[in-house]
């Protein structure tokens, strides 16, 4: 909870969004382009998200299969999904 109110890195900006972090400054150079500061307030984030038409994901309440690599574990938990 505390952790939303403080203003967010870069990196950590893009995790918040589930973006790459190279993905994070195509974002910024097509929107309001580079801010100044690197630094993000939960409202920001708010706005660059709608304005990039960033969608969350459609597996929330899907738990993920245990795998040591996070890709892999995705494309596995979405194959499932299409099984199902």
């Amino acid at each position: 909870m505390l952790h939303e109110l403080r203003p967010m890195g870069f990196a950590e900006a893009a995790r918040h969004l589930g973006v790459d972090i190279f993905e994070m400054v195509r974002i910024l150079s097509n929107t309001d382009g580079m801010p100044d500061s690197l630094v993000f307030e939960a409202d920001q984030l708010i706005k660059i998200k709608t304005d990039a038409g960033i969608e969350s994901s459609w597996w929330t309440d899907e738990s993920l299969p245990k795998d040591h690599n996070p890709g892999r574990q995705r494309v596995r938990a979405s194959l499932l999904l299409l099984l199902d």
